[in-house]
């Protein structure tokens, strides 16, 4: 069972991993050559986003992964059930949206291909 503690640590675990994704997609620390003179900024830098920022990933994996075994328990009879019930709606609203947007621009393209005068032939 989830305490108010324990969802207030994965809550604060989460914004601090939110920020490490946002700092190393801002690509700040990709220009080295802007911030000549500055070493410490640059060197504080590549250790938030280098070296702590590597660890964003693996945390949101590990807190998804905790709270979906969450209330399985090994020795309960229907800890099966539970699963497959939780495996089955992680298909329907994740991996079905998923295929649905890796197919639509394919679909797209093949409509406008089809679609006499939307694209000119070579």
């Amino acid at each position: 069972m989830i305490t108010s503690y324990l969802s207030d640590k994965f809550r604060l675990l989460s914004f601090f991993s939110i920020i490490l994704v946002l700092y190393i997609h801002s690509g700040f620390h990709d220009y080295p050559h802007e911030i000549q003179g500055m070493t410490f900024n640059f060197k504080l830098q590549e250790f938030i986003s280098g070296m702590m920022g590597r660890c964003a990933v693996p945390l949101f994996f590990a807190i998804s992964g905790y709270l979906f075994f969450q209330g399985i328990d090994k020795d309960d009879a229907q800890a099966y059930a539970k699963l497959w019930m939780k495996i089955r709606k992680r298909i329907r609203t994740l991996l079905i949206p998923y295929l649905i947007a890796c197919l639509f621009p394919a679909i797209f393209y093949l409509i406008l291909e089809y679609t006499t005068g939307a694209i000119k032939s070579h």
